[in-house]
């Protein structure tokens, strides 16, 4: 006896399960805005952060590289620093980071 299609299961289609999720998008702090534009600051060169408490002796060097966001919007750009570097760079070791 044949099932009928609501008794049938479907299987996902091949590589389905493996996908990524897609991150959810960013809002602007200013105007509440969902279409931000990822980017970076330059100069020169890059722009990068460095902690005037960072420790002397490390193999790395004392730049905190940063990531941008730019509001399609209003034009708002927000600055991220990489958190984990800045952890390794000074005395502060109190965990993960946290979301803003």
């Amino acid at each position: 006896m044949a099932k009928s299609s609501t008794q049938l299961k479907m299987a996902p289609p091949p590589g389905a399960q493996n996908e990524p999720q897609a991150a959810p998008a960013m809002k602007c702090s200013r105007c509440g805005a969902e279409s931000m534009a990822v980017g970076s600051l330059y100069s020169a060169v890059r722009t990068s952060f460095r902690p005037q408490d960072a420790k002397f002796m490390t193999l790395q060097t004392g730049d905190v590289l940063t990531k941008a966001h730019m509001c399609r919007e209003c034009g708002l750009v927000e600055i991220t620093g990489d958190v984990t570097k800045l952890r390794r760079l000074t005395s502060d070791d109190s965990g993960p980071a946290r979301p803003h």
